[in-house]
Order: C-alpha cells, then sequence, then structure tokens
C-alpha cells in the first residue's frame, strides 16, 4: 500500500498547491487525513512515510529529489495542462513543504490538546495519521484527502461508516 500512499500524498500536495494559487483569493490550509490501521504503530510508520518525502525534499541527494519531484510531476500533470500552472504548482509545493508542514498523529496516546490542534488544519499542509480514533468520528477545517486503508478481515460496522462520515462534515 506504500506506493499508493505516496501517489496520494503527492495528489493532496498537487491539489493544495492548485487551489491555494488558481481558485482561492487568499491561501488557505489543507489536511489530509491517513488512516491505514488501527495499530499505533502503523500510524507511526505512516507519518515516517511522510517525513521522509518532506526530507528529501529539504536534504541535498539531488538524485533522490529528482526521483521524488518528478512522481509529484506526475500527479501535477493531471490537475493542469498548462506548462506556467504546472511549474507554479511545484514551486509553491517545494517552497511551502518545506516552510508550512506539520504532522499529527491523533491517537488515545497523546495529549488531548495536539488532538484538537490537528482539527484546525494549522499548516498549508498538514497530515493527521489515526486509526480507532478517527473511527469514532471527527471532523477536520479543510480536509482536502482522506486516504483510508484498512483489512477486509477486521470489517468495519455500519455505524462505523456513519461516523467516519462526520471527516466530511456530515
Amino acid at each position: 500500500y506504500k506506493k499508493d500512499l505516496k501517489e496520494a500524498i503527492y495528489r493532496f500536495m498537487a491539489n493544495n498547491a492548485y487551489l491555494n494559487i488558481k481558485k482561492n483569493e487568499k491561501h488557505e490550509n489543507y489536511c489530509m487525513v491517513i488512516h491505514t490501521h488501527y495499530r499505533i504503530a502503523q500510524h507511526k510508520q505512516d507519518k515516517e512515510t511522510v517525513q521522509d518525502i518532506i526530507s528529501t525534499l529539504e536534504g541535498n541527494n539531488v538524485e533522490k529529489k529528482r526521483k521524488l519531484l518528478t512522481s509529484i510531476q506526475k500527479e501535477v500533470k493531471k490537475i493542469s495542462l498548462n506548462t506556467k500552472d504546472q511549474n507554479d504548482i511545484m514551486t509553491y509545493i517545494y517552497d511551502k513543504i518545506t516552510s508550512s508542514t506539520q504532522l499529527f498523529i491523533l491517537n488515545s496516546k497523546n495529549d488531548i490538546q495536539d488532538n484538537i490542534q490537528a482539527l484546525e488544519c494549522p499548516s498549508k499542509f498538514t497530515f493527521i495519521f489515526g486509526g480507532n480514533t478517527l473511527s469514532r468520528g471527527v471532523t477536520f477545517k479543510n480536509m482536502l484527502s482522506f486516504y483510508f486503508s484498512r483489512s477486509v478481515k477486521n470489517a468495519l460496522q455500519q455505524n462505523t461508516y456513519v461516523q467516519i462520515a462526520r471527516h466530511f462534515g456530515y
């Protein structure tokens, strides 16, 4: 699932930049919620996936950075065919992902104030990771992307799906 998760992250970054450059009157903060497993250890692994992307963009490994930017560019091209817009979106991502990104793990082990702050989407790129706490229904300000991947062995009950719909403001 890691390849799909990375593509979803790139798509979130591209859509976030597109909205802030082309659609919004003023720049907005957006969040991506990542919910892959109920186990807390998995939340940390998902967070590391995003942190690795950010670290690569901040780092000095030119080849690794080039490969990553090429992957992000593939998602940007799906949003806009205009080369100038693509360049603007890529520049926005590159500038903001390293300066205005926050990562939160939302679960029972974390401080309630961190959990509340995460719901407000405090950065241009806010990433939230969690499991069962997310399944109980919380509403996120400016949630743009929701990556949900759970095993069918642990099939969710109908009421859990209803709770998850709260993410979208229902």
